[in-house]
């Protein structure tokens, strides 16, 4: 049995919560941030788009080596393109990689101890990479860059360079390049001591060096850009065209009815509501007389008031609430009652989908307006587009520009007139146009007329002419441009689309929900799971696959060669072939050439001897039997505590001339000192008293009502923030010690707000929505958990009990199917857990069995409706990866079945030690004696265990499993103590 060690010094658990303004890429170890020693910062901008990289050497000041992450928010249309950092002191460059396989690479490689790096791209186009090592005493290098596509307002495309370090940095050089700029740029906000734009060569630059300089401060950079510009860039077949527009709005007819839908979830507390209250009072300025009906909603409706009336422009008692607002749980967009009447839907919401995949598409036009960095804006823009609102971003765009997006009715492009049937132009009808336009295109030749359609409400009212000219230069970029553009239009039905946004991205060196960044240390590595490397190791990489190939070809030689080989010696032996010499039998008895209990046993002499009494020794482990080790070696070799069931016998001593009277004290003292032994253990069998006991719960016990515990609670939520634990275990208390499900639900669903990409805290989410039968939460929950783990069989599983038991039984028997038929290793690489094929086994015969008649369009093979069932059943599951818990039951009969020992004398089976994975570990019995089961547990800890997210185990309790009379129960415990054996639950029969 291995235990796994923590041997950095601490992990990054970092929640991008609560997140507004432009950040910088900030390494964290723990909550502290890893000062910068260096910053070189080069922006290279082109007309509307702009890469931005930022070469930064971090410096690790203490003597252990450190274990960090980077995590950091992109804007709306921002994309990662490069990551690098340093290998045994060489800049080594990411490539991108599938998704999954980066994952898989990525684990497996640190499990040897070896640590590369991997950047992913998240929720809300959030990124996070992990970064280690960082040298003790000394430096790290990354590199990370970064694409964009500016705003155009006030004839101007405005930049932001965001400038948030903490410490003051050595070495600070930042150089901006504005390419074939005709207009010098202007600082508008920031403060950067000689920063100038000097003209050189059609191009504004500025290039400055600093010492011991703190760039704590954002910069934002106007561009003058002409009314009416417009540009044309070629590359081979593709193009890609952009133009402003100016003074071709439409005022919208006027308003009587609004629905103002306010998103009051966790992650909306650190919106800029400023800026969203000085839009409403520009909106109600121009709307003074109008009926409102208000929704606040997190995981459920928190406000709802109907047909508020606004009298000359006066809003102040709906400002008042959304002031006073309390952030709290989940989102849930099914929790939106529509309104009937309503001209128009006013959403301030950041469009993350936390609790249901629900989409919003009311009859009425959409007006959503976001204030946040954090956001899923692709989707926000879907729901304006659909319903011919619009999207308002007030993170780019000041107040009153995005006022007129709403004032105004935008001009639409209306699609393209071409005579070349194989042209493929994105994006597609209808885009609202506010400003400014981009298109994509390819398929096209040198000379060729494209007319491009504008209008307004479907009508086509200006045509634009483009001419294809010969390449002009950027060769490739444009071809990424337009790869870019087809993944945002894939994404729209992205699980749909999941192979073609793949091979997309991994043809163009793309990174999206569906591919990574990822740095391998070793060829070998890159070699190991067909993972093309980056340019400084394609020539090793490319002679090592051919001389794989050539190697494969001689072993395939050599085999055709020696059973050719083989056969000829075949053909010669085979006249003279004798019979194989007979198995000696191998038992116990036969192997003492004797017998046991009142049986002859022969003596060294050969001769039987009579009357002999026997008596067995053990002299293995504590327990009788052989340690997990030779267990895990050898599993034919495992030994049960009954004699009756044939043991290995150790040593037989045969002692003769004993009288009876001496052989009746014998028993009788064997009888008392295991009745003594029985007794201790039962001393010892005690459940442990589960209640957590942490300052935050003793505080809130003190509290006298429900709404005070409350307060407190959010009192308290700052500090505690970035402990998922913290949610939960008050959740808890307002369930089971307050009797209050509405705040219990609203607090424990922020687990999911958190971090919609954490796997492992979403697993106890979902842990806890089963147990609490909320079924189709449940489901949602765990259908993220695959995705997010599709290599893990665990994660199908789970999904597949939280289809049973809503009744989806062909969705549940299908999971079931692919882990047992090994459909979901297909793929390669995936990690093998023998135990998991015969638990979803059992389960997968129970459901056939007893849904048979649900089951449609499902032919069940005769074999699975011979369903098992057992007087008991346990289970455990845990939400960390790479985690060791040993279950251990101990019976009525206080027989311990655990790893080494796995089957009891009463007929108890153990499934497979589970050292890596999230379990789970299964215990059956077919005829249980009445009595006591003790459920103990080992927690030896988790390879990558973060003090903020603690382990979770659940427990599955089954009487008579599979029969009429089936009673199950859950437990839910947290894991605090490792290498301490706990029992954890009791069970009676």
């Amino acid at each position: 049995m291995k235990k796994y060690c923590n041997t950095f010094l601490a992990f990054l658990f970092l929640f991008s919560l609560y997140t507004t303004a432009q950040q910088s890429p900030v390494l964290k170890v723990g909550d502290k941030e890893v000062g910068l020693s260096k910053l070189d910062i080069d922006v290279k901008v082109t007309g509307n788009r702009v890469v931005t990289t930022f070469d930064m050497l971090f410096y690790n000041p203490t003597s252990q080596i450190l274990e960090g992450e980077l995590n950091f928010p992109l804007g709306d249309g921002h994309e990662v393109s490069r990551f690098a950092l340093d290998v045994n002191g060489k800049l080594r460059e990411a490539v991108v990689v599938d998704k999954e396989l980066g994952r898989i690479a990525f684990e497996e490689v640190v499990r040897r101890g070896v640590d590369p790096a991997l950047l992913e791209k998240g929720t809300g186009n959030n990124y996070k990479a992990r970064i280690y090592p960082i040298p003790a005493n000394g430096h790290k290098r990354v590199v990370l860059a970064y694409e964009q596509e500016l705003t155009y307002e006030n004839e101007a495309h405005y930049y932001q360079l965001p400038l948030r370090f903490k410490n003051t940095i050595d070495d600070f050089h930042l150089r901006i390049e504005f390419l074939d700029q005709s207009k010098k740029p202007i600082l508008v906000d920031g403060q950067l001591s000689g920063l100038k734009f000097t003209d050189w060569q059609h191009n504004y630059v500025t290039d400055l060096r600093l010492e011991k300089f703190k760039a704590d401060t954002n910069l934002k950079i106007k561009i003058p850009t002409d009314i009416q510009n417009d540009q044309l860039a070629v590359s081979g077949d593709h193009f890609y065209y952009y133009q402003t527009f100016s003074n071709l709005k439409k005022k919208r007819a006027s308003m009587k009815e609004v629905t103002l839908l306010w998103d009051a979830s966790l992650s909306m507390k650190d919106r800029e509501i400023e800026k969203e209250l000085a839009f409403l009072d520009l909106f109600f300025k121009e709307n003074q007389d109008i009926k409102v009906n208000l929704e606040i909603f997190s995981n459920k409706i928190m406000t709802n008031l109907s047909g508020i009336k606004i009298r000359n422009g006066n809003w102040n008692k709906i400002k008042e609430i959304l002031k006073n607002q309390t952030y709290d749980g989940g989102t849930d967009y099914s929790t939106i009652i529509k309104s009937p009447k309503t001209d128009a839907y006013l959403l301030f919401t950041d469009g993350l989908k936390t609790l249901s995949n629900s989409d919003f598409h009311p009859d009425a036009p959409v007006f959503v307006i976001n204030s946040l960095k954090k956001s899923n804006a692709p989707l926000l823009k879907e729901w304006a587009r659909a319903s011919s609102g619009n999207y308002m971003n007030l993170v780019t765009y000041d107040t009153g520009v995005a006022y007129d997006m709403i004032k105004y009715q935008p001009l639409e492009y209306l699609g393209y007139a071409s005579n070349n049937k194989q042209i493929e132009i994105l994006p597609r009808a209808t885009q609202f146009i506010d400003s400014d336009f981009s298109l994509y295109g390819r398929n096209v030749s040198t000379g060729e007329s494209i007319d491009l359609l504008y209008g307004y409400n479907g009508k086509v009212t200006l045509r634009k002419t483009i001419k294809i000219e010969k390449d002009n230069g950027q060769k490739g970029q444009i071809k990424k441009y337009w790869a870019q553009q087809k993944i945002a239009e894939l994404a729209l039905n992205k699980k749909e689309n999941k192979k073609a946004i793949t091979d997309l991205a991994v043809q163009y060196q793309l990174v999206t929900d569906y591919t990574s960044l990822i740095v391998l240390e070793d060829i070998r590595d890159y070699l190991r799971y067909k993972i093309e490397p980056p340019a400084e190791l394609k020539q090793e990489y490319d002679l090592a696959i051919a001389q794989m190939k050539r190697d494969s070809i001689a072993i395939a030689n050599n085999k055709v060669q020696f059973k050719k080989e083989l056969i000829e010696v075949s053909i010669n032996d085979n006249e003279d072939q004798s019979p194989p010499p007979s198995r000696p039998n191998s038992s116990v008895i036969q192997r003492l050439q004797g017998q046991v209990e009142g049986l002859n046993v022969e003596s060294s002499s050969g001769q039987p001897r009579a009357n002999s009494n026997i008596q067995v020794r053990e002299t293995s482990t504590t327990s009788g039997f052989i340690n997990s080790e030779d267990y895990e070696a050898a599993p034919a070799m495992q030994a049960p505590r009954s004699l009756e069931t044939e043991p290995e016998l150790d040593e037989i001593v045969v002692v003769s001339g004993q009288d009876e009277n001496t052989g009746r004290t014998n028993r009788q003292n064997q009888f008392r000192a295991e009745q003594e032994r029985k007794k201790q253990i039962l001393k010892q069998l005690v459940v442990s008293n589960r209640k957590v006991q942490v300052p935050y719960l003793t505080a809130l016990r003190a509290t006298n009502s429900v709404e005070a515990a409350y307060q407190l609670y959010l009192n308290n939520r700052e500090y505690y923030k970035e402990q998922p634990a913290y949610f939960i275990d008050v959740a808890n208390f307002f369930r089971e010690e307050r009797n209050n499900t509405l705040f219990a639900d609203r607090i424990l669903s922020n687990v999911a707000e958190i971090d919609f990409d954490n796997y492992e805290l979403l697993k106890v989410y979902g842990y806890e929505l089963e147990k609490q039968a909320k079924l189709y939460e449940a489901i949602f929950i765990f259908n993220r958990v695959l995705e997010l783990r599709p290599e893990d069989s665990q994660s199908y599983r789970d999904l597949a009990i939280a289809y049973e038991t809503a009744g989806l039984c062909n969705k549940a028997y299908a999971l079931y199917d692919d882990i047992i038929s090994g459909k979901i290793y297909e793929k390669g690489n995936r990690r093998v857990f023998p135990s998991m094929e015969s638990i979803s086994r059992t389960e997968l015969k129970r459901l056939a069995s007893k849904y048979q008649n649900d089951l449609k369009d499902v032919t069940v093979a005769k074999e699975l409706l011979k369903e098992e069932t057992y007087d008991l059943r346990i289970l455990v599951d845990w939400n960390h990866n790479d985690t060791d818990i040993d279950l251990h039951i101990v019976d009525p009969n206080l027989e311990e079945c655990f790893y080494s020992h796995p089957t009891t004398k009463m007929g108890g089976q153990l499934s497979k030690d589970m050292t890596q994975g999230f379990g789970p570990e299964q215990y059956t019995l077919s005829q249980a004696k009445k009595g006591d089961y003790y459920i103990k547990v080992k927690y030896y800890g988790d390879r990558y265990q973060k003090v903020e997210n603690p382990t979770f185990m659940k427990i599955t309790l089954i009487r008579n499993y599979g029969r009429p009379n089936e009673n199950k129960e859950l437990k839910l415990i947290r894991l605090t103590h490792k290498d301490d054996i706990e029992v954890v639950a009791k069970i009676t029969i």
